[in-house]
C-alpha cells in the first residue's frame, strides 16, 4: 500500500493514512515511512487455543461461535501520525518535525524549510495548534524517546543521541520535567520483554 501511495504521487501520511496489522517490528521499520500497525495479542489467542483444546480432548462442549480476541492496541508509527489541519505550511512544519525532530531540527530550519519567518511560524503554530514550534519538537523526540525506552535495551547516552538531545543528562531532565518520571523508572515499569 505505501508503494501503491508513492506510485500515484500521494503523501502518507498527510493524504493517506496506512495501518497493517500484527506489528512485526522488521516490516514496519524498514518501511518508508515506518508503518502503523495493529498488535495482535498472539499470546492470548494461543492460550485461548490450547484451553478450548484442553475441553475438547476432555470430551466438553466448546460451542461453534468463533472466539474473537481484541488486539493489543494499534503502535502508531510515521505512517499513520498526522494532524488534520487546513494550515497548509503548519501541516509542513509539522511533518518536517515527525520525520526530523530527532535529528536535531530547530525552529529556525523548519521556518526557512517551509518558506516563512519564525515569527510568522510561532504565531501560526500557537494560533493553530495552542503551543510552540519548540514545545511540538520536544514533543517528538519525547515520544520516540519513549518507544526506544519501552522497546529496547539501549542505554540512556545512546538513546538521547537517536532523538536529538545532546546529553543523556539533559534527556533526564528534559524527560523528568515532561513526563514526570525519570527514564529510568519509565523503562521499568514499561520495558516489553521478549
Amino acid at each position: 500500500m505505501l508503494e501503491a501511495c508513492r506510485r500515484a504521487g500521494r503523501s502518507v501520511p498527510d493524504e493517506i493514512a496506512v495501518v497493517g496489522v500484527d506489528s512485526d517490528e522488521t516490516v514496519c521499520l524498514v518501511s518508508n515511512p515506518a508503518l502503523s500497525s495493529v498488535a495482535a495479542d498472539h499470546v492470548r489467542v494461543g492460550y485461548e487455543a490450547a484451553r478450548l483444546m484442553d475441553a475438547l480432548m476432555a470430551g466438553e462442549a466448546v460451542g461453534e461461535s468463533p472466539l474473537l480476541i481484541p488486539p493489543r492496541g494499534v503502535v502508531t508509527r510515521l505512517s499513520s501520525d498526522v494532524l488534520a489541519t487546513e494550515d497548509t505550511v503548519i501541516a509542513e512544519a509539522m511533518r518536517l518535525i515527525r520525520e526530523h525532530a530527532c535529528e536535531g531540527i530547530d525552529v529556525g530550519e523548519v521556518a526557512r524549510r517551509v518558506g516563512t519567518s519564525r515569527t510568522t511560524l510561532k504565531r501560526r503554530f500557537q494560533g493553530v495548534l495552542k503551543r510552540s514550534v519548540h514545545d511540538e519538537i520536544v514533543a517528538a523526540q519525547l515520544k520516540r524517546a519513549r518507544q526506544l525506552l519501552a522497546e529496547t535495551e539501549l542505554p540512556l547516552k545512546r538513546i538521547a543521541g537517536c532523538t536529538g538531545f545532546r546529553r543523556g543528562n539533559y534527556l533526564n531532565v528534559v524527560f523528568k520535567a515532561r513526563v514526570g518520571m525519570t527514564p529510568g523508572e519509565y523503562r521499568r515499569q514499561t520495558l516489553k520483554h521478549p
